[in-house]
């Protein structure tokens, strides 16, 4: 199964490697400069809300869980392929897809 998979499995693995970088980044790098903008802004007598800054920090945690939610699908469509290019190239899809299936079977 693994071999058959293998090269799904390094491209599912880089995927999730690179989408855990980018957490570790968002959250390592860029929380340090919105908590010093917020800490900045209650420094101030009427207080701040800087949303820009806000929407900034959202945005790539919203890249991230869009990937996470919607790249199976890559991955569901290169190991699919991969299969029935498999089936096509050996003969075997001629005589079974065209079988009928009954919804008792």
């Amino acid at each position: 199964m693994l071999r058959l998979h293998r090269t799904a499995l390094i491209v599912w693995g880089a995927f999730v490697a690179g989408l855990i970088g980018r957490l570790v980044w968002l959250d390592e790098i860029t929380v340090d400069a919105v908590r010093a903008a917020e800490a900045e802004c209650s420094r101030g007598p009427w207080g701040c809300v800087d949303v820009l800054e806000a929407l900034g920090f959202s945005r790539p945690l919203e890249q991230v869980g869009f990937l996470v939610h919607h790249g199976f699908l890559a991955v569901a469509a290169f190991a699919g392929g991969a299969l029935i290019g498999r089936e096509l190239e050996s003969g075997t899809a001629r005589p079974a897809w065209p079988q009928g299936v009954t919804p008792a079977r």
